[in-house]
């Protein structure tokens, strides 16, 4: 990936945070804000800022995910019945020694499976972003139309709107640097060096990730019922399903990443592979 690419994507990921940050806001209409050409480009700039901030986030947030995704493929029957075909009865020391698999294509892989590794890369990246990204758009857009007209006066309604969509973003980016410190210092992913692991360690219910998603579909629910509207459920529901479809698309790209490192390590160095089964430093 060259940095062109990733100046993008990052950009993209920032803009479209700081789309559900400000969206709110901007949905109050007597306070009359205007998108105009200096703002835009104001926004261009915070938008790469705040797309780096994302995109590390979303790696955090995920990363238990990403462990038991590894331990789902390294598990799967054929991968087993492959491993031990080429450790015998050792004793295995790393069921799935992805970090030693990449050095191994960065180092040794022709120009065309280094790009086909960093395409898969890319697309897991955009993937993860959108699952961080989702639910804060959801709430974000399902607050923009909070309280009802129908059911609040116009100044009450102002009023509310505007503490609502003021406290929005800070809330936000609080509940991103929670997030972000549970995933890092509370609940870590497992490691395929360490494959007797169990409990906590192995379930994708005690994540980062399900406590992001379940916080912000708590709150749409939250805004739902203190103002029933058709629309507002249709939004809250398109959300969930865009999330569910990023998640699984997260996964499916993942899985076809790991067999691809499987696949190369396996076919090109399998003296090295097998060395680093038995012993994740490459010592057997």
């Amino acid at each position: 990936m060259n940095i062109g690419e990733l100046f993008v994507e990052l950009v993209l990921a920032g803009l479209l945070a700081l789309a559900a940050l400000l969206f709110p806001l901007y949905s109050i209409e007597p306070l009359g804000l205007e998108v105009s050409n200096n703002a835009l480009a104001i926004a261009t700039s915070l938008s790469f800022a705040l797309g780096v901030i994302v995109d590390r986030s979303a790696d955090t947030i995920l990363d238990k995910w990403l462990g038991l995704v590894r331990f789902e493929f390294a598990e799967k029957t054929n991968i087993g019945e492959q491993r031990k075909a080429l450790v015998g009865s050792d004793p295995v020391g790393d069921v799935f020694p992805e970090d030693w698999l990449r050095i191994l294509m960065l180092s040794g892989g022709s120009d065309a499976t280094v790009r086909a590794m960093e395409a898969l890369r890319t697309r897991i990246r955009v993937a993860r972003n959108m699952i961080v990204l989702t639910p804060m758009l959801t709430v974000s857009v399902i607050l923009g139309d909070w309280p009802p007209r129908s059911e609040a006066p116009h100044t009450d309604r102002l009023s509310v709107g505007v503490e609502a969509a003021a406290f929005f973003p800070l809330m936000e980016l609080a509940a991103l640097v929670v997030a972000v410190w549970v995933g890092s210092a509370w609940l870590t992913a497992p490691h395929t060096s360490r494959p007797d692991e169990q409990g906590l360690k192995r379930s994708w219910l005690a994540s980062a990730a399900t406590a992001w998603l379940g916080l912000h579909f708590l709150a749409a629910a939250a805004i739902i019922v203190c103002s029933p509207d058709c629309t507002t459920a249709s939004v809250a529901a398109a959300g969930l399903v865009l999330t569910i479809l990023s998640v699984l698309a997260w996964k499916r790209m993942t899985m076809s990443f790991t067999d691809f490192l499987w696949k190369y390590g396996r076919f090109t160095d399998a003296k090295g592979l097998r060395a680093h089964i038995r012993d994740p430093a490459g010592h057997a």
